[in-house]
C-alpha cells in the first residue's frame, strides 16, 4: 500500500533525525542517487548504500509508512519524474534577468502549494487548530523578523472577529505577556526555522496553562515539538532564496485557512463581528 499523499522526498527530510544510524545511510545514499535508485532491486540498494541486509531497507521503508518496496520505488519515480518535467525549484543564479526570476518565483510557488495540498499531514492540525481558536478566551502572537508580519497579520484578521488578540514586534515586551497567561487563552508561535530563541521561550512559558499552536517548516524543530499543534509549511528553498520565500506563502495561507475557517464555525457572530470591523474603518475610506 503507497503512503497516499506522502512526498517520498520530504518524508526523508522531516524523519531523517529519527532514522536509525543504518536508516540515515540508506537515506543519504537515496538522496544522493536519486537517478539511480528506481533502478535498483531492494538487494541492489542494500549493498549499494552500505548496509548489513534487505532486511534494513524493508525497515527504512516502513519508517517512510510504505508497506512495499515496490510502492516505494513506485512512487519515488513519480515523484523524480514530476521533478524533472516542472524543475520548479531552480536556482536563482546572479545572471538571471527579472523575467527569468519572475517566472521561476511563480512556478516554485505553485509547486510549492501542489506539493503541500498533497501533503496530508496537517488536515487532523488544521481541525484542531480551529476548534481551539474558535474556543479561545485570549489570543497572543508570538513571532519576529519575517515571521513578525504574519503574526500581526494574523492578529488583525483575528482581532475582526472580535477575539482579544495580544503581539508586539519587540522580543523584550513580550515576556511582560507570560505573567498574563490563563486558561483558556491561546498561543501561536510563528517559525519558519522552529529556532527562534525568544518564539521557544514563549511557548515554554505558557507550557500547562494555553493551548499552544505553531506555523513552522518542520516537524523535529524545537518550536513544533513544544506546541500542542504544529502546522508544517516546509518546502525546498535554494541558495537565493534563505528567507524562506515559498514557506511564507504557504504560512500566508495557512493563516488565511484558519481565519475563514474560524470564521465559518462562529456563524452569525463572526458576521457581526466582521461587519462592525468594516463599519469602524469607513471613516478612513474616501
Amino acid at each position: 500500500m503507497v503512503a497516499k499523499g506522502k512526498s517520498v522526498l520530504k518524508r526523508i527530510e522531516s524523519k531523517h533525525t529519527k532514522l536509525t544510524k543504518i536508516q540515515k545511510k540508506i537515506a543519504d545514499y537515496i538522496l544522493l542517487n536519486l537517478k539511480e535508485v528506481p533502478h535498483l532491486s531492494i538487494s541492489q540498494l542494500a549493498k549499494n548504500s552500505g548496509c548489513s541486509s534487505e532486511s534494513a531497507v524493508v525497515r527504512f521503508y516502513q519508517a517512510l509508512e510504505f508497506t512495499s518496496y515496490h510502492d516505494f520505488i513506485l512512487t519515488l519515480t513519480a515523484e523524480i519524474a514530476k521533478q524533472s518535467i516542472f524543475q520548479t525549484y531552480s536556482e536563482i543564479i546572479p545572471n538571471d534577468d527579472p523575467l527569468s526570476i519572475k517566472n521561476k518565483v511563480i512556478q516554485g510557488s505553485i509547486l510549492a502549494f501542489e506539493d503541500n495540498l498533497a501533503n496530508l499531514d496537517n488536515d487532523e492540525e488544521i481541525s484542531n487548530a480551529v476548534n481551539v481558536l474558535s474556543n479561545a478566551k485570549r489570543i497572543f502572537f508570538f513571532g519576529y523578523g519575517e515571521s513578525g508580519y504574519l503574526c500581526q497579520s494574523m492578529k488583525f484578521k483575528f482581532v475582526r472577529l472580535g477575539f482579544d488578540c495580544f503581539y508586539t514586534t519587540d522580543s523584550h515586551m513580550s515576556p511582560f505577556y507570560f505573567s498574563r497567561f490563563e486558561k483558556g487563552d491561546v498561543v501561536v508561535a510563528i517559525s519558519d526555522s522552529g529556532t527562534s530563541k525568544d518564539v521557544i521561550i514563549a511557548l515554554r512559558a505558557s507550557q500547562g496553562i494555553a493551548k499552544r499552536i505553531a506555523i513552522t517548516g518542520t516537524q523535529d524543530n524545537e518550536v513544533s515539538q513544544l506546541a500542542d499543534i504544529s502546522l508544517i509549511t516546509g518546502v525546498e528553498e535554494s541558495r537565493y532564496r534563505t528567507d524562506g520565500i515559498f514557506s511564507r506563502l504557504l504560512q500566508k495561507s495557512i493563516i488565511d485557512i484558519l481565519f475563514l475557517a474560524v470564521a465559518a464555525k462562529l456563524g452569525d457572530s463572526a458576521l457581526s463581528n466582521l461587519e462592525l470591523s468594516k463599519k469602524s474603518l469607513r471613516y478612513l475610506k474616501s
